[in-house]
């Protein structure tokens, strides 16, 4: 699934129309659980007023940073606000929010910044809380930034980060209790033509650009190859 770098939408209260590169739902995946990932590029200072409506959210900071002030509904008053910032290997800083059915967010960019938001429709959900960077490297070349999958009822949330500096690296976003799970895979490499590819369950290749996103049906578990001399973010979210 192609990011589309000048799709813009209209928010509520925001002057100038928003980038929207990233705008998955069921109508492209038929998947039943994982309702939607989109991908917004906010411009500094913007005030963005959202609602979880029937869903439980899960909003990842994927660069810059945010100013995140999160309520349980609309009628509560809200708790004070957190700054979220994108996640590194080198700080554990709260860089993921969730938000029950329901909830009311305010978030406002400190800088430009990207921010992804997943939703699935639970039945029923938790008081919102953030979740921090828990960088978790491997001797392949491959850390773990952020692993949450036991707060949400039916979202789950990895990010990964991947440097092929001195050879190719294979690996499997899908992890073995999650492969009944619908997945959306969100792949950025540096450069940004870096060679990635993904295989799938039938053995068949297919190249990725940076900004891709690849929809695993249930029961598929596909590898992606970074090429040596390049890295890449992949943000991997699921619905059970």
């Amino acid at each position: 699934l192609k990011a589309d770098d000048q799709r813009r939408v209209e928010i509520p209260g925001v002057s100038d129309p928003v980038r929207r590169p990233v705008d998955i739902d069921t109508t492209q995946t038929a998947f039943t659980n994982l309702r939607s990932l989109r991908i917004y590029c906010f411009d500094a200072d913007s005030v963005i007023n959202g609602h979880a409506e029937e869903d439980e959210v899960l909003i990842v900071v994927m660069a810059g940073s945010v100013e995140l002030t999160m309520s349980e509904s609309d009628m509560q008053v809200s708790s004070r606000p957190l700054l979220l910032s994108a996640a590194s290997d080198s700080q554990s800083n709260p860089c993921a929010a969730y938000l029950p059915p329901h909830a009311a967010y305010r978030l406002i960019p400190r800088g430009n910044a990207e921010v992804a938001y997943a939703r699935a429709t639970p039945s029923g959900g938790r008081p919102p809380t953030v979740f921090k960077a828990q960088a978790s490297p491997d001797q392949f070349g491959v850390t773990v930034l952020l692993k949450e999958n036991a707060y949400p009822q039916q979202l789950r949330v990895r990010l990964l980060q991947i440097k092929a500096l001195q050879q190719e690296i294979s690996f499997t976003p899908i992890e073995d209790p999650e492969e009944m799970c619908e997945a959306l895979v969100h792949i950025r490499t540096v450069p940004a033509e870096s060679g990635a590819t993904l295989t799938d369950a039938d053995r068949m290749t297919t190249s990725l650009e940076s900004w891709d996103t690849v929809a695993v049906a249930p029961g598929d578990r596909p590898t992606v190859r970074v090429a040596m001399g390049s890295s890449a973010l992949v943000l991997v979210v699921l619905a059970a």
